[in-house]
């Protein structure tokens, strides 16, 4: 029997890995306001309950929300395994979450049958109360490997780097294409750049993430109306064979076997 993983994307940049009884849940942000911004889409509970373990790519608030990753632990009915690189760590310690196991890249670690490698992101990590020099503030991009040999790649947060080499090959692609506004800073992709990041990673399927949840409070007018193009730039832009699955938050789909390459 083939194996099978369903991926849910939650909104924004968090993801919900499902394989063989294990949950894994990456940088899930899922309160209705975050500091400025709002959540434009509900989140259904089953989505975060009964994980296994937390990633956190980096300690940005829109990835690391405190209020969020404790929504998540009181879901749980059992421990919850955090995971998070330098800086990211620091925060989730000094709130009460424990133990927090730090990944850098090519660190790697075990849940269930899965395999999760840290891989390289370029992006930054700081965060204000956290001191560069006791925490080293560092962001990572996950990469999530079943036994049969397929590999899941979630970005996180990153710009388009030679550095993504280092992502090595992967079958699904879960990439950053936009933001809660309409323009990104430094360290971040729009669709065409986020396209451009499949070719370095050979990536078969691609979900666009990071895109259409969060908008300033206020602006829910002048953002419904271009919340879905950092989706449908990146759907357009694609390599040739990749297949783009666009998601609404909380949809999810199922990924079996694929053909040998």
């Amino acid at each position: 029997m083939s194996e099978r993983t369903t991926i849910t994307w939650i909104g924004h940049a968090s993801v919900a890995i499902e394989h063989d009884g294990v949950k894994l849940l990456f940088d899930p942000v899922v309160r209705w306001r975050m500091a400025h911004l709002r959540r434009r889409t509900s989140v259904p509970r089953a989505s975060i309950a009964e994980c296994d373990a937390v990633f956190v790519s980096h300690a940005h608030h829109d990835h690391l929300d405190l209020g969020s990753l404790r929504r998540v632990r009181r879901a749980a009915s059992n421990d919850v395994r955090w995971f998070a690189p330098r800086g990211a760590a620091t925060v989730l310690e000094r709130a009460g979450f424990q133990p927090v196991t730090r990944m850098t890249v090519v660190d790697e670690t075990r849940v269930g049958a899965l395999r999760i490698i840290a891989v390289p992101a370029a992006h930054g990590g700081d965060r204000s109360g956290l001191r560069r020099d006791e925490a080293g503030a560092e962001a990572v991009g996950f990469v999530v490997e079943r036994s049969d040999g397929l590999r899941i790649w979630f970005a996180g947060d990153t710009d388009l780097d030679a550095s993504l080499e280092g992502v090595g090959s992967v079958d699904v692609a879960l990439v950053p294409v936009g933001g809660w506004w309409r323009t990104l800073g430094p360290g971040h992709m729009d669709g065409e750049r986020a396209a451009r990041s499949l070719e370095l990673v050979g990536a078969r399927i691609a979900i666009p993430i990071h895109w259409g949840t969060y908008h300033p409070i206020g602006l829910y007018r002048a953002m419904r109306r271009v919340w879905h193009d950092p989706a449908r730039a990146f759907e357009r832009a694609a390599p040739l064979g990749v297949d783009v699955r666009v998601l609404d938050p909380g949809e999810s789909i199922t990924i079996g076997a694929l053909p040998s390459r």
